[in-house]
């Protein structure tokens, strides 16, 4: 991400404490099982930290699931 404004502030402002980083990493893994009108899909995602701030200066990464049942 070359810029984000919601973490780094708006340029004009001046330096921020927080440090965001430039390249970040997410691998996402699931799975999707139909049967007749039903469908269950999972996902699992994994994503590298966003950004440190010297109180965290390495935070720990951020990992979210995610189920859903379809009737069609």
């Amino acid at each position: 991400m070359a810029s984000n404004e919601v973490i780094d502030g708006r340029p004009r402002r001046g330096a921020s404490d927080v440090g965001s980083k430039h390249l970040v990493g997410e691998l996402r893994t699931g799975f999707s099982y139909g049967m007749g009108r039903w469908t269950v899909t999972y996902l699992m995602a994994w994503r590298g930290a966003e950004f440190s701030t010297p109180d965290m200066p390495n935070p720990p990464s951020v990992n979210y699931a995610s189920i859903m049942l379809v009737y069609e």
